[in-house]
């Protein structure tokens, strides 16, 4: 997974809203190969006042990689479903059933069959291009104040055996 904007300690570069205070900021990992997709993204998301965003200019070669790290140090995950969508869908399932980040996902496709099995993975939004910063700042807000609770241990998601 390649980070863009690497701090010289290390951390991905993050953009957060000035004057936003600690306690309300929204850690936010911004996941997309495709450049201009994912700056027209980050554009919009940026609208939130309290986001701390990190982009992500690609997805992890071992599937096992991301979700553990992503899911403790980020309270909002965003992928983009277009890329690869049988890829983003099993990591939509495995973020969901080990962490509590909130998983959204953008596609430029309004394919509702779509949109119901990414949530059935896990998303908690389901955003067809272009983005209305509304919408966005809307789901940010409920995740800022209804995030998701934690994975129960064993327990299966729909359509895993």
């Amino acid at each position: 997974m390649t980070e863009s904007g690497n701090s010289k300690s290390g951390e991905p570069e993050s953009r957060q809203a000035p004057d936003t205070p600690l306690k309300s900021v929204l850690s936010i990992a911004l996941i997309g190969p495709n450049d201009d997709r994912r700056k027209a993204i980050l554009g919009v998301f940026s609208e939130f006042q309290g986001a701390k965003i990190s982009e992500f200019t690609s997805f992890p070669p071992d599937l096992d990689e991301l979700p553990k790290t992503v899911g403790e140090r980020y309270d909002v995950v965003v992928l983009d479903v277009d890329s690869d969508p049988d890829y983003v869908f099993n990591l939509v399932e495995r973020i969901s059933s080990i962490s509590t980040a909130s998983v959204m996902v953008y596609s430029a496709e309004s394919d509702v069959k779509q949109a119901v099995r990414f949530m059935q993975a896990g998303a908690r939004e389901y955003f067809t291009l272009p983005l209305l910063p509304a919408e966005v700042v809307a789901a940010l807000t409920r995740a800022a104040t209804h995030p998701p609770t934690a994975p129960a241990q064993g327990v299966k998601k729909a359509g895993q055996v």
